[in-house]
């Protein structure tokens, strides 16, 4: 992960020009390498029972800045996605943000759609959080707007 998104010396990256992200203007190298390393946040997809077991190391790995547990995932590859928002789950959640502290990595999550849910993860310290998809969020206020207008007097 971090040899095809990082640049030299830590990463493979290939060197180009032009890139958009600094305006197209020309630059050194090295610069241009610098600049879009610092301006790069390379999550690592925590998704599987392996991966949290194996939280210690991925966090170890230089260039990471943050692991992300995929709940939905996690939990469904585990065969139990009906205890999102349980202990189980924030056990979990728990091991991999250990890790992220012991090693100075930040610490996100997604799927625990319940506000409520949300809010114990924020309080055991994730700060990258998803809460719900674009798509989510556009039905809900399709489905809001759908029900006042069904709901108006005709008469």
């Amino acid at each position: 992960l971090v040899s095809v998104c990082r640049f030299a010396p830590l990463g493979k990256r290939s060197v180009a020009i032009g890139y958009p992200q600094l305006g197209y203007e020309a630059m050194p190298i090295v610069d241009a390498s610098r600049a879009l390393d610092e301006n790069t946040m390379l999550v690592a997809m925590i998704e599987t029972e392996k991966g949290v077991e194996n939280a210690e190391e991925i966090a170890a790995v230089e260039g990471i800045d943050l692991l992300f547990v995929g709940s939905g995932d996690l939990l469904a590859g585990m065969g139990i996605s009906d205890q999102m928002g349980t202990k189980r789950h924030y056990d979990l959640c728990e091991k991999v943000a250990k890790a992220c502290k012991k090693h100075g990595k930040f610490f996100g999550v997604g799927g625990a759609r319940e506000p409520k849910q949300q809010a114990t993860l924020v309080e055991m310290g994730f700060r990258f959080v998803t809460t719900d998809s674009d798509m989510a969020f556009l039905l809900a206020s399709a489905r809001e707007r759908a029900k006042f207008l069904r709901g108006l007097d005709l008469d």
